[in-house]
């Protein structure tokens, strides 16, 4: 089996332009001031190049008191993340660099005073590089001018050891395929250079910067432009390019005369509309939510066979895990698929580890791999379902803190008091006992006792670099 381990030339989040196109000073593009126009009106074609949608950009204009606004937005969320402390001064294992986020929050509100940004574009692009900078995925800033593209090029890569033995090389992997199905007379060659710099070097580069919420630097490899163009150059000499690099527009639909930068910051950012806007019909505007709205997971994917021994019975019908099993019988292996957590139907999930684990064990194989690869993560509930399925005579630990601050201990306080004192027939009874501000139905992973209180959950701390946290505390496991 081949694996695709890098998508990194179809990029779905947006903030993470600064890096792929020349700066303003030496893009040599002649300015349009319409261009943003011209891209969001021109509701038959999608793709653009992808100078086009930074020229569109790099026009929106720059208003600081709106983005001094959100610097401050984002200051006071961010004071919800628990590692903020460790992630300024991380543990000799962690293997990213280290980043101060409030600091880098603080300068950037110095950038502002100082008048250094002086577009939409480079504010955004600094704030979320800043953000990436955390490698965690659980930590992100959507919206803005940025997520209205997504980037991507005109060909994708794989890492790929040809005999399982040599060390991987990059191939395009229009290339590999094509051999293997084709029977072409000529034989692939690695890719040994992009846009002049060693592959490895510049793949290494560019998913450090682009890569989001790995918190190894191999794995950024997973995830995966500083020119209007990209160039291959293979070992045997051959190159493919130059490129441009492309740009699809997410937001057609609807009746919006947006033409200028000053139009684009409007709607895009503050959410306005121009002062020549006709309303458009209910109808026009539902079809501007539907096209904008979350694209469900795909099974349609070369990694994952879709003809599989065991399949998720609900993954299609009621939102399920999309969770497969395959039985290598030549090689007595059975390989678990879940590639990701999240599931509306948490009794289907279980039903099909249960019986993924009971037919490979009477099937006879010998070996189990569970196949977690780009899972991003979702109810750790259903996580400790399949370590229990695996390991019942085993009690997984799987206790967390919380960083200690005034704004959490507002609401702690306030929904634990408000919920301790609701009696059982009330409505808001169960549909509470699992928000995170209600700690009386937790653990005390300690004691094994239920905490009293939110001031017994908090205190007394433990601290790390000024910062104080929470004791630890688990969930009662559910039986599914």
């Amino acid at each position: 089996m081949m694996w695709q381990i890098i998508g990194i030339l179809v990029l779905v989040l947006m903030q993470v332009l600064a890096e792929q196109l020349p700066t303003s000073s030496n893009n040599a593009m002649t300015p349009n001031p319409t261009i943003c126009g011209e891209i969001v009106n021109n509701e038959e074609v999608s793709i653009f190049d992808a100078s086009q949608a930074y020229n569109c950009l790099t026009s929106l204009p720059f208003h600081p008191d709106i983005a001094s606004q959100l610097v401050q937005y984002v200051n006071d969320m961010i004071q919800f993340h628990s590692t903020l402390a460790y992630l300024a001064d991380p543990p000799q294992s962690y293997q990213q660099p280290a980043v101060d986020l409030m600091a880098g929050l603080s300068q950037l509100q110095r950038d502002i005073d100082d008048n250094i940004f002086h577009n939409e574009y480079a504010f955004e692009t600094t704030l979320s590089h800043l953000i990436h900078a955390a490698h965690d995925d659980h930590l992100k800033l959507v919206g803005g001018a940025l997520s209205r593209f997504t980037y991507a090029a005109p060909y994708s890569i794989v890492s790929v050891s040809l005999d399982g033995a040599e060390l991987p090389k990059v191939y395009i992997s229009d290339d590999l395929f094509a051999n293997q199905t084709g029977n072409l007379r000529w034989e692939p060659s690695a890719i040994a250079t992009i846009n002049g710099m060693d592959v490895v070097e510049y793949l290494t580069q560019f998913a450090a910067v682009n890569s989001i919420g790995k918190l190894e630097p191999h794995v950024d490899w997973n995830m995966l432009m500083r020119s209007e163009f990209i160039t291959f150059t293979f070992e045997n000499g051959t190159t493919l390019g130059p490129l441009r690099w492309k740009a699809l527009f997410c937001c057609h639909g609807g009746n919006r005369p947006l033409e200028t930068g000053d139009d684009f910051y409007n709607f895009f950012v503050l959410g306005g509309y121009p002062e020549s806007y006709d309303e458009s019909p209910e109808a026009d505007l539902t079809t501007i939510s539907n096209r904008a709205a979350p694209i469900l997971p795909s099974f349609e994917n070369p990694a994952y066979p879709s003809k599989a021994d065991v399949i998720e019975e609900s993954y299609t019908r009621d939102g399920g895990t999309l969770l497969r099993g395959y039985f290598l019988h030549d090689s007595s292996l059975a390989v678990l698929s879940i590639p990701h957590f999240d599931s509306n139907t948490p009794q289907s999930f279980s039903n099909a580890v249960k019986e993924f684990l009971a037919r490979s064990t009477n099937a006879g194989l010998k070996k189990v791999v569970i196949d977690v690869q780009q899972n991003p993560g979702g109810s750790p509930l259903l996580a400790l379902e399949v370590f229990k399925t695996f390991f019942p005579s085993i009690t997984p630990w799987a206790s967390s803190r919380r960083r200690v601050h005034p704004m959490a201990n507002a609401l702690g306080s306030t929904l634990t008091t408000y919920w301790q004192n609701l009696t059982m027939d009330h409505p808001e009874y169960y549909t509470l006992i699992p928000n995170e501000w209600v700690v009386t139905g937790r653990l005390d992973s300690d004691t094994g006792r239920n905490f009293t209180s939110w001031d017994d959950f908090v205190g007394p701390t433990d601290h790390y670099r000024g910062d104080g946290f929470t004791k630890k505390a688990s969930n009662p496991l559910p039986v599914l």
